[in-house]
């Protein structure tokens, strides 16, 4: 039902050396942040007697103070991955920020939807990392609008998000995609997706909002690794990932600065330079 696939055609994995040494290059080069990522990252080795476990602890023993973000993996291999997975994920290279789908809270729609997992795969793989990593920061994706979608079973969608309370949930309304057997099934009336849609941005907003004032009166390191939109600003990331936007005179891009939240927003935090 996803047309990525079509699109890009199958994963393929690089060998862990050729990464490696593409690492190596962009630390000696300056580089802070090496992002890792794929269709679906979980998958990454499937095809050469390796694991993303493996790749990470041996990019995490490259020299230098950087740090790796790793991109959206699916639940069925996370879970299948878990505990190697997060032992990596515990290494200080590692940002503790974790990509992983949702899409519905309903195992019949995700049935429908042919995704391959349970809404308990995804309980148990956030469980597992939040009693490891409490201060994981989680993104999530949600279909909204799912054909033939009940709302008992967007109910169970927002029920699993007020439950997990993930820190970014990317909303998509449901669109039948051509070549997808989805393009074939009979939509939601608009009306419906959109004031569901408009209930799980709500949800969403609120929940962030919660989670990035837990972080008022953090101290420790970020990397600066954007520039602001307003003029003297920058955004820096701590170990969570989390954006913390900050002012400076000095130009702070691409360094390691020390900060403390002081407030924060829905979509960032606002530090200063401790």
């Amino acid at each position: 039902f996803c047309i990525t696939k079509a699109a890009r055609g199958n994963t393929f994995s690089y060998p862990i050396g050729t990464i490696r040494n593409s690492v190596e290059e962009a630390v000696k080069s300056g580089c802070m942040e090496i992002w890792l990522t794929s269709q679906d990252t979980g998958t990454y080795g499937l095809d050469r007697r390796a694991n993303l476990p493996q790749l990470l602890q041996n990019i995490c023993t490259v020299e230098g103070d950087f740090f790796v973000r790793v991109g959206m993996m699916n639940p069925t291999l996370a879970n299948h991955l878990l505990h190697p997975l997060v032992d990596a994920f515990k290494q200080d290279k590692v940002f503790k920020f974790l990509h992983i789908p949702l899409q519905a809270g309903s195992n019949s729609v995700l049935a429908a939807m042919k995704r391959g997992y349970r809404a308990e795969t995804f309980r148990n793989v956030v469980a597992e990392f939040r009693k490891q990593l409490p201060q994981l920061t989680i993104a999530t994706d949600i279909i909204c609008g799912f054909p033939a979608e009940t709302d008992e079973q967007f109910e169970e969608t927002m029920a699993m998000i007020g439950e997990i309370k993930p820190d970014v949930v990317n909303v998509s309304r449901f669109w039948p995609r051509p070549g997808t057997a989805a393009a074939k099934m009979e939509r939601l009336p608009d009306e419906i997706v959109m004031e569901r849609s408009r209930k799980l941005h709500a949800l969403a907003k609120r929940i962030a909002l919660e989670r990035n004032l837990e972080w008022v009166g953090w101290r420790g390191r970020a990397v600066v690794d954007e520039k602001g939109k307003e003029p003297g600003t920058f955004i820096a990331r701590n170990f969570a990932y989390k954006p913390i936007v900050v002012s400076s005179q000095e130009d702070l891009l691409g360094k390691i600065v020390r900060v403390e939240i002081v407030d924060a927003s829905i979509t960032h935090l606002k530090g200063r330079i401790d």
